[in-house]
């Protein structure tokens, strides 16, 4: 069976929903990623404060609604919602890609510029993944089949969270040998993004300066991001196997 473009696809609707769900997971793997360890880029590499990093937040705050709106719009505007997707997932691999470029030297303007495409890229996923789904399912199984799509993207940002703080915390582990973390107030190789955070505002407040301690944060937060981009390129492969389906 071929698609209008002369891909290969699978014949059953049910590959098409088991590629959605995968994709869904994903999506929201990458989702949390963003969300909880950029701020620790903000506040631990850049040093601001909680407010601040909020407000930096606002490249892909301001960027995914709109996205999700232009998507939804298109998709219902051509009917289909594959090229969604596949530009979706390409944006997303960009996206996660180009923020392993964030230093402890990035200036403003880069970091803004390099935080709208994985912005954009959540944002389009958003709409796309739920109705290619829906679209796959007969309107009996629809409500479930929704159901199990938030179910799964919830699953998907619990596991980018911990995924993430093992990732973060083992790094960690080999950037610093453990006598290293003995004047880190008890704290041991294994902190958690918390932990790092108040060490560094106990530093700050001390007039002290761990260099070596926010590059080993920079070089943890490039290999979250590393993965988060494997993560979206394996979807965007999968998704050349989606049909089109009629909506």
């Amino acid at each position: 069976d071929r698609d209008v473009t002369g891909v290969q696809t699978c014949a059953l609707p049910i590959c098409t929903t088991l590629i959605g769900y995968f994709a869904t997971f994903v999506h929201g793997i990458l989702l949390w990623m963003v969300v909880y360890y950029l701020p620790l880029y903000y506040e631990g590499v850049l040093g601001y404060s909680p407010l601040r990093a909020g407000i930096a937040g606002f490249p892909e705050a301001l960027t995914v609604a709109p996205a999700a709106i232009i998507t939804g719009l298109a998709i219902s505007c051509t009917g289909t919602f594959v090229a969604a997707i596949r530009l979706g997932w390409i944006f997303a691999v960009g996206g996660m890609g180009v923020l392993c470029i964030l230093s402890s030297r990035t200036p403003i303007y880069l970091w803004i510029l390099l935080n709208i495409i994985p912005g954009i890229a959540l944002g389009v996923l958003i709409p796309a993944g739920g109705i290619a789904i829906q679209a796959a399912t007969v309107t009996s199984d629809a409500g479930h089949a929704i159901s199990m799509f938030y179910i799964v993207r919830g699953f998907g940002q619990t596991v980018g969270v911990a995924i993430g703080s093992t990732i973060v915390r083992y790094r960690l582990a080999n950037v610093f040998p453990l006598a290293a973390f003995e004047g880190y107030g008890g704290v041991g190789p294994q902190a958690t993004p918390e932990d790092l955070l108040r060490i560094l505002k106990s530093l700050k407040q001390n007039g002290e300066d761990d260099r070596e301690l926010i590059e080993g944060i920079v070089s943890a937060l490039r290999v979250v991001w590393g993965v988060g981009a494997a993560l979206a390129g394996l979807a965007a492969v999968a998704s050349f196997w989606m049909k089109d389906y009629s909506l």
